[in-house]
């Protein structure tokens, strides 16, 4: 536990391991309701199916923000260490992400758990808890919100870190069934020539149209 005092507040960042995700699984179906950008992605049955499979392999932790001993958010944290090359790279990923690249669920969209009106104290949490890690790159794959984003970086920039960001490219199905215009309109003109030709070709299957998510794959390397 880490212990924040000042202006009569407490802050806690509480570690569980992924054993323990059944003692803490009601407090992230909780905070994933007060989510703007609710996702299938943060949800307990999505979490908990990756931490059956990954959790353990990996040592994935799960952390618990707490101000005045009231739950206010919640992430996952896995550290791995890659190869790149000759040199071994310390990596720490945010929330279902981390698995081996062969092994990827492809996780569409991410976001830190958290209370409305606590962004903020829960973004400070994260970078307090991260400054006291040792590592090379933080990975967060598919995040949409700015404000979190740019929150963190600025509560890592006093270490001496490089923030790169990838966006997606996605279709917003959503957005296209509003809009009224056909997803084939959407497409470039070698992708959507591609996407006649598949069409004449499986036109007597069931075609699964698979969009990523709108957001951004984010790594912050510790120079």
């Amino acid at each position: 536990m880490i212990d924040q005092t000042g202006t009569g507040r407490i802050y806690a960042t509480n570690i569980y391991s992924a054993s323990e995700w059944q003692e803490v699984a009601p407090v992230l179906a909780h905070l994933a309701v007060d989510l703007t950008d609710g996702s299938f992605f943060l949800s307990p049955a999505w979490v908990n199916t990756w931490l059956q499979v990954f959790g353990s392999l990996l040592g994935t932790k799960i952390l618990i923000f707490a101000k005045n001993k009231q739950i206010v958010g919640a992430c996952l944290l896995t550290e791995r260490t890659i190869r790149r090359g000759p040199f071994a790279v310390r990596r720490i990923y945010l929330n279902t992400a981390g698995e081996d690249e062969q092994d990827s669920v492809c996780a569409e969209f991410t976001a830190l758990l958290c209370r409305q009106g606590s962004e903020r104290q829960v973004t400070a949490q994260l970078a307090e808890y991260l400054c006291y890690c040792n590592w090379d790159e933080i990975v967060i794959d598919s995040i949409s919100s700015d404000f979190c984003l740019m929150s963190l970086n600025k509560k890592l920039s006093g270490t001496s870190v490089d923030l790169s960001t990838t966006l997606n490219r996605f279709i917003d199905l959503n957005l296209l069934r509003r809009s009224g215009v056909a997803y084939e309109a959407t497409l470039g003109h070698r992708t959507r020539r591609n996407y006649r030709l598949n069409v004449r070709l499986y036109g007597g299957y069931a075609l699964k149209l698979l969009a990523m998510w709108p957001g951004r794959c984010v790594c912050w390397t510790n120079l």
